[in-house]
């Protein structure tokens, strides 16, 4: 009888409040003092992830920010909803220094990435990361 495997990814995105799941992760009430914006939230998470053997952290992006409540941006940017998103890239490079089996994966639109850029970058990232990067590919 043959077995079947399956594969485990957490789809996370580097921004603040994102729906998610950070919330609960690094919130005030968790005592944890994590801050969004720095590197040991993320190691931790990709350490954490990594020991419970997923296979893949994908991190999502978005380079735009929403206007579908009321049809404007105004409560978006003021309560940080949505947005800001830091760029991925240099997050997954220190992620791939801190694991070394779990897949990482980065969000990178073709609308805004010249080719020659993106696949220098692609490239440069799966040389750091021994060969465990991937590419969630969206054209925004």
């Amino acid at each position: 009888m043959a077995m079947t495997k399956m594969h485990l990814l957490w789809f996370c995105a580097f921004s603040p409040h994102a729906g998610f799941g950070l919330d609960g992760w690094a919130g005030p009430e968790t005592g944890t003092g994590y801050d969004w914006t720095q590197p040991a939230l993320w190691q931790d998470m990709a350490l954490a992830l990594e020991r419970a053997k997923f296979d893949l952290l994908v991190l999502g992006d978005s380079l735009a920010v929403p206007g579908t409540y009321q049809g404007r941006m105004d409560a978006y940017l003021r309560y940080a909803e949505h947005a800001p998103f830091h760029d991925p890239s240099p997050l997954v490079a220190m992620l791939a220094a801190a694991t070394r089996r779990i897949g990482l994966a980065l969000t990178l639109s073709t609308t805004f990435y010249p080719p020659f850029l993106l696949a220098r970058l692609l490239t440069t990232l799966d040389h750091l990361s021994r060969g465990r990067i991937a590419w969630n590919v969206v054209t925004s």
